[in-house]
């Protein structure tokens, strides 16, 4: 019997392709090929990302830059929009990871929220003077008025 040959590549080093990241397909280009343990990976740079984001994906995740697979990057990607409007998503697909810039980016809005809404309370809740113009938070966590007069770099001494 004759020994099973490596699975031949579908795509070309060079070749302009669709790749999935995450739950959407982005433009990518197919930089290197690798058979390994009988397996195709490719090594893919998604078109106008930082090289820091190029990665080996499986077979898989790689499709062909045809019409019809445009036409399914358009769809996923007005599918995805939609979901996210009705508050089902937060930068994923259901089952699935975010993928770190996604999810980096609801973790900045909900980090912001937070803290307006932090910084509202304690307002509130301290009753401020309106004349009051500047207001540090210390590392211990005491609200206190700082100095108009003063640059930045000398008032971390007046919450102590």
């Amino acid at each position: 019997m004759a020994p099973k040959q490596d699975p031949k590549p579908k795509f070309q080093e060079g070749e302009r392709v669709l790749c999935f990241h995450g739950p959407l397909l982005y433009e990518a280009k197919c930089v290197k090929v690798a058979i390994k343990d009988k397996q195709v990976k490719y090594f893919i740079h998604y078109s106008g990302w930082n090289k820091n984001w190029d990665e080996w994906v499986p077979e898989s995740r790689v499709l062909k830059y045809v019409d019809t697979n445009l036409q399914k990057q358009r769809e996923l990607q007005k599918a995805n929009q939609e979901q996210y409007a009705e508050g089902k998503m937060r930068g994923a697909a259901p089952g699935k990871k975010a993928s770190g810039l996604q999810q980096k980016n609801v973790d900045v809005k909900t980090k912001k929220n937070k803290q307006k809404n932090t910084w509202q309370r304690i307002l509130r809740l301290c009753s401020v003077p309106a004349t009051t113009k500047w207001l540090l938070l210390s590392t211990t966590g005491k609200l206190c008025e700082a100095p108009t007069h003063t640059d930045v770099g000398s008032l971390t001494h007046f919450c102590s």
